[in-house]
């Protein structure tokens, strides 16, 4: 007679992301925007809370209505059986912060999915585009495409991530693509050794990308125009950044884009045109770079970069987001410009950046 196996009742555990705050005699179990108070919450609910903690069956929970509560608040969740996928392990916290977004209806273990199969377009690779990659890194971008020309310095060390003294003289990509895969062998780097002319040459690059952040800022608003230009052909979502300054994020037709803001910036100083001209003409100066100004920046970017990824709208959406040297930060609207030359279909656009400088 062959016997017939019994598959487990799954175990109920708390949520990973719940906060536990004493009220008094109560207790205060939050998620998001969901709560439920226990009162009274004495030696037996402790007890059984921790208990909680690493799971208990179905019966146990529903045999106390405090419990049978929590678990029809969402507070609740099925413990997974063991894997032997080493993502799940090294983004369990990651895996607990998107528990959160299950109150929305996704699935946590899908969104991890989701992140490990983007692929995001990174171009440049100085101090504010190293803390960006290492942030795409630690949340489980899948894939990454860094295009850079330069090659290490010592001077990048003071705000670059990616690089050590050992990487002087490399190209950046590559000293970027072994740092990279140290820290997260499962991800796929491609780097691109080549400095960008012209829109035409990010286009082989952005055929299958899900997302391109440029946070490359010489030259001066060309670059912008260009990685715009490039990413708006392709149908690519994109995020420019230069300094402290973020956005907007342009998802598709309709929404701001960079050179949305390059056209308010010349209503505001028709002049600006010819002051980005005559300002080519100056020899490039050295500026000064702050490590912690550089990971704040390239922290926001990364996570407009992962909110869009999840299907969330980016806080830079149709909105620049700037920070001043005293570290206070302000979010300014930027609507579409329907005269902008990159993404209206005006017969009368704005002139772009190029149409007032050529680099030299």
């Amino acid at each position: 007679m062959t016997g017939t196996s019994i598959t487990p009742a799954p175990l109920l555990r708390l949520r990973g992301r719940v906060q536990a705050v004493w009220a008094g005699d109560s207790l205060l179990l939050r998620l998001g925007p969901r709560a439920r108070r226990v009162t009274p919450f004495g030696e037996e609910e402790m007890r059984h809370l921790h208990a909680l903690r690493a799971g208990l069956t179905t019966e146990d929970v529903h045999a106390r209505p405090w419990m049978r509560e929590l678990h029809e608040a969402g507070l609740l969740e099925e413990v997974r059986p063991p894997s032997d996928d080493p993502d799940l392990g090294r983004f369990d916290r990651l895996l607990n912060f998107l528990s959160e977004l299950e109150l929305r209806g996704d699935d946590r273990y899908d969104m991890l999915a989701r992140l490990r199969a983007s692929h995001c377009v990174v171009v440049g690779l100085g101090g504010l585009a190293s803390w960006t990659v290492y942030n795409l890194l630690c949340c489980g971008v899948g894939r990454l495409s860094v295009v850079d020309g330069d090659t290490v310095e010592l001077s990048n060390l003071n705000r670059s991530i990616l690089f050590t003294e050992g990487d002087v003289g490399r190209p950046k990509v590559d000293a970027a693509r072994d740092s990279a895969l140290r820290f997260s062998p499962r991800t796929t780097f491609d780097g691109h050794h080549m400095m960008i002319d012209s829109a035409g040459d990010l286009a082989p690059i952005l055929a299958d990308a899900d997302l391109v952040l440029g946070v490359a800022d010489q030259p001066p608003w060309l670059i912008k125009e260009w990685v715009a230009l490039a990413s708006h052909r392709a149908g690519v979502p994109f995020l420019q950044a230069s300094g402290s300054r973020v956005g907007p994020f342009h998802r598709r037709q309709g929404d701001a884009c960079s050179m949305c803001d390059w056209s308010g910036l010349l209503r505001e100083r028709p002049e600006r045109g010819e002051m980005l001209r005559r300002q080519q003409l100056l020899p490039r100066g050295d500026s000064g770079a702050l490590s912690p100004l550089g990971s704040m920046t390239g922290g926001m970017i990364a996570m407009d970069a992962l909110r869009h990824l999840l299907g969330i709208t980016p806080l830079t959406a149709d909105r620049v987001w700037e920070m001043g040297g005293d570290l206070t930060s302000v979010l300014s609207e930027v609507p579409n410009d329907p005269d902008c030359a990159v993404c209206s279909d005006t017969q009368t656009p704005l002139p772009l950046p190029s149409q007032f400088v050529r680099p030299a």
